[in-house]
């Protein structure tokens, strides 16, 4: 490195100059080569067997460079695959930073950062062109969907538990985000349409891909706004009502893979008044039964539009169901 990068008088025409250097690496930094425009200036004599050739350019894969290293026996390694792990290192550094709260000193578990990985060269990969090269989809967000008092949330704290991924309650998270105890408070103070608006907003943070380019970030969990890989896999437990936003049902069918919790409503109606300390707006109807009856015609429909699977909920336990939906839907 000293010889090559500390004398500017060395001329890499000259190899006679080259003949007494033996590096065990070469580096290419330049974008000549980039798209095919112009050739890097690595001259043949430094392209040897046993030398490990890295070539910044990553567009096209197999550059000239890298090309001339293979026919002369050294070892070519590709740009693509140095800029993949340097913005994996970057974006391990981030998640790390992100989750601290969640995963404690131990740091996220394995499997979320293998799927993490995995993600980023998917997404990076088909942007660069590698996408025949990207390993096998990996699974992104479960969202659960239903009326209340169908067990999302407690199945969904089951489902992320089992998997080792994080839980994201959507009403707490609007509560949070409007600094409120509960939901019910926004919509008792300001109205559903302003609630359903607010709704929509931080389902499309947790969802939504960037404006530009491949469907690399979303904003992640805990209405943090550190950068997160899309497809990393979390479980999000919906508002009973987030599928009467058309906007928020695109969310959901595009960027989730959605399962419905279906309960017959007396079901419904027996888990709501064994839970009358919590709140709940009352958002149709004057009585509990009139309401779900209401709700369940209204909404049924749309939770079977966006839904991949559907779950009964008398199956068994919150556990059973969580393993149900793994092996569907494995994350």
């Amino acid at each position: 490195a000293e010889a090559l990068g500390g004398d500017p008088a060395l001329d890499l025409s000259d190899e006679r100059a080259l003949a007494g250097l033996a590096p065990d690496v070469v580096v290419h930094t330049t974008p000549l080569g980039t798209d095919g425009e112009g050739r890097a200036p690595v001259p043949d004599a430094l392209l040897r067997p046993g030398v490990h050739v890295l070539d910044a350019v990553y567009r096209p894969r197999r550059t000239d460079l890298l090309e001339r290293a293979e026919a002369r026996g050294a070892t070519p390694v590709e740009g693509s695959a140095w800029f993949l792990h340097q913005a994996w290192l970057q974006h391990l550094r981030l998640f790390a930073s992100a989750y601290a709260d969640s995963f404690g000193s131990a740091g996220p578990p394995p499997p979320l950062v293998e799927a993490a990985h995995a993600s980023m060269e998917r997404a990076l990969g088909s942007w660069l062109g590698l996408a025949e090269d990207a390993p096998p989809a990996a699974g992104g967000p479960i969202a659960l969907v239903g009326l209340r008092c169908s067990g999302k949330t407690t199945v969904g704290r089951a489902l992320a538990a089992a998997a080792g991924v994080p839980f994201v309650d959507l009403d707490d998270d609007v509560a949070r985000e409007a600094g409120v105890p509960h939901v019910a408070t926004i919509i008792d103070r300001d109205g559903l349409a302003a609630f359903r608006a607010l709704e929509e907003r931080a389902l499309r943070r947790h969802l939504e891909a960037a404006p530009e380019g491949p469907p690399m970030v979303i904003s992640t969990p805990f209405a943090l706004s550190t950068p997160f890989v899309l497809s990393t896999p979390f479980v999000l437990s919906t508002g009973g009502g987030a599928v009467e936003s058309a906007a928020s049902r695109a969310l959901l069918s595009e960027r989730a893979r959605c399962v419905w919790l279906r309960a017959p409503l007396d079901l419904l109606r027996s888990r709501r008044a064994a839970d009358a300390g919590t709140p709940r707006p009352t958002i149709a109807g004057d009585a509990d039964e009139d309401e779900f009856t209401a709700l369940d015609r209204r909404r049924a429909p749309l939770y079977r539009e966006v839904s991949r699977m559907i779950l009964d909920v008398e199956a068994g336990t919150p556990d059973d169901l969580a393993d149900a939906v793994r092996r569907a839907l494995p994350l």
